[in-house]
Parts: C-alpha cells; structure tokens; sequence
C-alpha cells in the first residue's frame, strides 16, 4: 500500500475524520455487512481517483462492490469509474460496466475477453479462432445474447444470411433498458 496515496484520498474523501486509518478503512470497505460500509463506500467512490481506489483497495474488491452501489446515487466520474471497472473484468474499458458479467462462468467470461478486443464475427469464426467446440460456443453465445452482454446481427455477406456477434456497446444497452 502506498501511504502517500492513502494520503491524498483519504483528505479528499475524508476530510473531517483525520484519524482514519488505512486499515479500518479497508476493513469496512471489503466488509458489506458493516453498518458504515456503504456510507464509506459512496464516499470513496464520490471523491478518491478511480486508478487510485483500484490501487488501494484490490481489484476484486474494487469490482464487488462497484457493482454493489454503482446504481444507488449519481457518481460525478462514473464513466471513469465504469473504465476501470470494464478494464479489470474484460481487460478493455471500452466495454464499460455490465452487472451481469459478474454471473458467468469462466468460458463465459473468456468468450467475452476474446471478443471485446474483435470486430463482429460469426460463431464459426469465434469457434475457430478460441479453438472450441462450435455447439459449445453457440451456446455460450446464446447466453451472453441473453444476458445483453453479446448482440447478434443479421447480415448478408456473399449472397448468404450470416449472423454476426458483438459485445454490446454500452451506451447501446443503456438506450435499450430505457426503452423497456
């Protein structure tokens, strides 16, 4: 832990408790269940650096509980917020935050990387560049669609109907929860 950093942020989110030590501090942050956690969590997610949290509090925890108070209040930096989240759980900040990624298994979750970094492709495509199964895949596919992580669309390539996937754009998914 960098005590310079817990320094800075601390003044910034903390201002009025000059006694707040790191370690009670990350006690009550990895610990839902405290009754002062989403207090403190708001608070830190309001006012320290997002690289800076990341850093002191561990990527895991760092995702958990984004994921946990991301909807409760309007945050000034959530696009930011959202970057890192999206780099630590896909490995691009260009996919943002998607609650349900937290729900997949591992070859779920690996489809996803794999595809954040590629342009559209069809499932035998994806298949054959991940060196799966194509039925495994397909399902994997299904769900993800599902899920409103991947998108299929339809599209004419050589005179065939062809199906294309895609990571869903954020702003994409946002629009289209809206509309529900």
């Amino acid at each position: 832990m960098n005590t310079k950093i817990w320094q800075e942020n601390r003044i910034r989110a903390f201002w009025d408790r000059p006694k707040l030590t790191f370690e009670k501090w990350l006690y009550v942050m990895r610990t839902p269940s405290s009754p002062r956690h989403t207090n403190m969590a708001v608070l830190s997610f309001h006012y320290m650096k997002p690289s800076d949290l990341v850093e002191l509090l561990d990527e895991d925890v760092f995702v958990r509980v984004w994921a946990e108070i991301r909807g409760t209040e309007q945050f000034p930096r959530k696009v930011l917020l959202d970057y890192e989240w999206g780099t630590i759980v896909t490995g691009s900040g260009r996919f943002g935050f998607n609650g349900n990624v937290l729900k997949l298994r591992k070859t779920h979750q690996d489809l996803l990387t794999f595809m954040v970094q590629q342009q559209p492709m069809s499932i035998y495509q994806l298949a054959k560049a991940i060196g799966r199964d194509y039925r495994r895949v397909f399902d994997g596919v299904k769900k993800l669609v599902d899920l409103h992580v991947f998108a299929i669309n339809e599209t004419q390539v050589g005179g065939r109907k062809t199906s294309l996937v895609s990571v869903v754009n954020v702003n994409d998914l946002d629009a289209a929860l809206m509309v529900r």
